[in-house]
């Protein structure tokens, strides 16, 4: 079974979507949740992946490049997001 990867850049946006989305919930409860994360699974980070960025300047939105270049870094089976209108469902 696979484990979950993900950037810093994947975490940065989750977390900075969530505070502006969710004005409701907590800002160092946020904190602490996404250090909770990292410190779980202290391998999740996926590092060095932006030289593979490139692959991907054809995306609808250039900026998610990171996400597909992660992914295809760790040899991802699946991407888990509900952007699915800038991440191409087949590539």
């Amino acid at each position: 079974m696979g484990s979950a990867r993900r950037t810093e850049a994947i975490l940065d946006e989750t977390f900075r979507n969530l505070k502006q989305s969710r004005p409701d919930l907590d800002p160092l409860k946020l904190d602490r949740t996404r250090e909770l994360m990292r410190s779980a699974i202290p391998d999740c980070i996926v590092n060095d992946n932006q030289p593979l960025e490139q692959v991907f300047v054809d995306l609808p939105d250039p900026r998610d490049a990171h996400v597909m270049a992660a992914a295809l870094k760790v040899q991802a089976q699946v991407i888990v997001t509900k952007n699915l209108k800038h991440l191409p469902r087949k590539r």
